[in-house]
């Protein structure tokens, strides 16, 4: 009887009905309680359903009853992997391959945990090892063409994958990592399709609709052109990405200090002054830019995630901020227009909180948002009220100056904002 139990847990496990295989997996442990092998399982069943704690309680469990089993550790390996405990999963992969180095699902999951750190050197050998072991498994195939592509060796990441949907043409993963490939060879036609197929064959594929959302996007040139960059940055070094973050900001810098000491070149000066702040705000605010106009398209806005959803209708909130804000600055003296440019500037921090992990991170960064939206929203109120002249502008401004920080102060808070954007969205939560 207790065979019985696994054997249907073990096929509605492979159907992804993991709450049906749970009793499945707890008859069979009612025959044989000591079987760590049926714990391990457990576990992965449980951590399917994110119920972390007690999956690691029963990978625990396995490996006080069978210490010298690999798939235990394996399991611990997986739970910890999936609550983005990368060091706790390294530890228990690396337990489970001294166990059994013959296994191609762990050298996958080690190269994953590499993968997840940005060590594509690590996973594309994880990935080879396991090849080694057996040359058409799915998830070492896709370990490896993901990151060749990272490694820049798109060629060879597009022959592995279309080896493998040779092999496999209804797999949905494969399909998405195609996707993500022809994405970095600058081909949205062939990604959608891709995208597409992968969703067909999985509704509740994650990274195909994640793919999706970019493929429609890069059916416009200007977002093509920045996820080119965007995808190019994500190959970079972590240090170098910093270091390219800040270039801008410098040559904005010298560059009006020699317009300004310069008056005969200052025209041409400013207009790549304009030109360098543009881009630079285009690259922190394009993903919630677009995804706003996927807003308005039939399938754009049911490929958008709740997040992508709510980040692009904050952006939404933020233009026609800016727009009203122009308006008045319009009709009246220029004393609104350092207010209007900051609202303009809040879109960066605005557009990055729901990129951030849920939990802590993006709480941090919606906080952080919020802080500089309140500055904003009374350095507007004071040029609104100058600009429709309800009020002195000299005696309104030094009142203002007590309460409110300086606007260049802000600017500068502004730019710094993003800065701590990027390192909070490298942050994974642990589950």
């Amino acid at each position: 009887m207790s065979d019985l139990h696994r054997q249907r847990a073990q096929v509605l496990m492979q159907q992804g009905r993991h709450a049906q295989a749970e009793p499945e997996w707890r008859q069979a442990l009612s025959g044989d309680p000591d079987d760590g092998g049926l714990h391990a399982q457990l576990a992965i069943c449980l951590a399917a359903q994110e119920r972390y704690v007690e999956a690691a309680t029963e990978a625990d469990t396995a490996i006080g009853l069978a210490p010298d089993q690999s798939y235990p550790h394996y399991a611990r390996a997986v739970i910890a992997f999936d609550r983005n405990r990368l060091a706790e999963a390294a530890e228990s992969a690396e337990a489970a391959l001294r166990l059994d180095p013959e296994d191609a699902d762990y050298h996958v999951l080690a190269g994953q945990v590499g993968a997840r750190q940005g060590r594509w050197t690590e996973a594309l050998a994880g990935a080879e090892r396991a090849l080694a072991l057996d040359p058409e498994h799915v998830h070492a195939n896709n370990l490896r063409a993901t990151a060749l592509v990272h490694l820049g060796r798109k060629d060879e990441a597009g022959a592995t994958l279309a080896a493998a949907l040779a092999r496999d043409p209804d797999n949905a993963d494969t399909h998405a990592n195609a996707g993500f490939a022809a994405l970095h060879r600058d081909d949205p036609a062939q990604a959608l399709a891709h995208f597409s197929e992968a969703l067909r064959l999985d509704a509740n594929n994650e990274a195909a609709r994640a793919g999706l959302v970019e493929a429609l996007k890069a059916r416009h040139v200007a977002y093509r052109w920045m996820l080119a960059y965007f995808l190019w940055m994500e190959r970079l070094p972590s240090n170098v990405r910093w270091g390219l973050l800040v270039i801008p900001i410098v040559l904005q810098t010298t560059i009006a200090g020699v317009a300004n000491a310069n008056p005969g070149l200052a025209p041409l000066l400013w207009t790549l002054y304009g030109l360098i702040f543009c881009f630079a705000i285009m690259t922190w605010i394009a993903p919630s830019l677009f995804n706003l106009i996927l807003r308005f398209d039939r399938l754009g806005r049911h490929a958008l995630s709740p997040a992508q959803q709510a980040g692009a209708n904050l952006l939404a909130v933020l233009l026609t901020l800016v727009a009203a804000n122009a308006v008045v600055a319009a009709i009246g003296p220029a004393h609104i227009w350092a207010p209007t440019k900051l609202a303009l500037l809040l879109a960066l921090p605005a557009s990055t909180v729901f990129t951030c992990d849920r939990g802590w991170p993006r709480w941090a960064m919606a906080a952080i948002t919020a802080a500089l939206a309140v500055v904003t929203l009374g350095w507007c109120f004071v040029g609104v009220v100058v600009n429709l002249k309800l009020v002195d502008y000299e005696a309104t401004a030094d009142q203002a100056f007590r309460v409110l920080p300086s606007l260049s102060s802000c600017f500068i808070a502004m730019l710094l904002s993003q800065f701590v954007a990027g390192a909070l969205q490298g942050v994974r939560v642990k589950r």
